[in-house]
């Protein structure tokens, strides 16, 4: 029985130290991985190199209704030239390992519609820094629908016109300058959003960006409104609307002179000159501005 006792006791023993011993290993092991792990980082990071994008795309317009661009981070700006295709540039830069795929143009057509994509690569590595800019070129001739939306780079579209123009974003400001459209919608979360010299009808929203709206001549109805943003709107001398401004806690002023007029702190009704077109803005705690 003693010696049954002794044998257990030795063999306890025994496993104990090769117990141990085992889990020391394990610890160097793990060790060993951490800091591999650690030196593989300082590696990728230290192989990091400063590339260039550069990439054109040209598609013809045969049957295009309209063009639909949809894009991440990359700045855009639709253009006009002398063309009977659509030229499509994406520029900018990066820098990212060796092994890092860079964003490219992406195209198809379906419907009639031409859509235009950034795409990203999927993969475990990413861009330390990139910066990209898309430019959209158009013909002078193609007066069609265009659609843009962006989370969070700035959209600017410069001169022309169109049946109607859509651009929404997150973060993005909206620039159109010398664009005329039958309808144009806008709308961003915190973004500005800047109109230069527009005709036809607008329609402007923004949570927390501001709106400044300029009128080359207001010949349809149109509205604008925003949280906590402030809305600017310029008309030409002589034009006629009807004024229909709210806000919350905001202020409204009034730099031009009303036939009739409805006013207090908060609230502005009134008639300019034939009072064709309606004219609404509404804001919580944003200021407005008539000029």
């Amino acid at each position: 029985m003693r010696k049954a006792a002794l044998w257990l006791f030795f063999i306890m023993v025994v496993s104990y130290v090769i117990a141990f011993s085992a889990i020391d290993e394990m610890n160097l092991n793990l060790e060993g991985f951490i800091q591999s792990i650690k030196d593989d980082n300082v590696l990728l990071f230290d192989d990091e190199m400063q590339e260039n994008i550069s990439q054109e795309v040209e598609i013809g317009l045969d049957a295009i209704e309209e063009i639909r661009v949809d894009v991440i981070s990359s700045q855009v700006q639709v253009m006009r030239e002398d063309r009977t295709d659509v030229e499509i540039i994406l520029e900018g830069s990066y820098k990212a390992v060796p092994a890092y795929v860079p964003p490219r143009i992406e195209t198809h057509v379906s419907g009639g519609i031409l859509y235009i994509n950034v795409e990203h690569a999927k993969g475990v590595f990413s861009a330390s820094h990139l910066s990209t800019h898309l430019k959209v070129i158009i013909p002078e001739a193609f007066e069609e629908k265009i659609d843009i939306v962006s989370t969070s780079g700035d959209v600017k579209v410069s001169y022309g016109r169109f049946e109607k123009i859509v651009v929404e974003t997150v973060s993005g400001n909206i620039d159109l300058t010398g664009v005329e459209s039958s309808v144009s919608q806008l709308k961003s979360t915190s973004g500005e959003i800047e109109v230069d010299r527009t005709t036809g009808s607008v329609d402007a929203r923004s949570i927390s960006g501001d709106l400044d709206v300029k009128f080359e001549m207001l010949n349809a109805n149109s509205s604008f409104e925003s949280t906590s943003g402030d809305i600017k709107i310029s008309l030409p001398p002589g034009q006629g609307c009807m004024v229909d401004f709210t806000t919350t806690s905001g202020t409204i002023e009034t730099l031009v002179d009303m036939k009739s007029e409805n006013k207090t702190d908060r609230l502005l009704k009134g008639k300019l000159g034939d009072g064709v077109y309606a004219l609404d803005a509404k804001t919580v705690s944003g200021d407005i501005v008539l000029r």
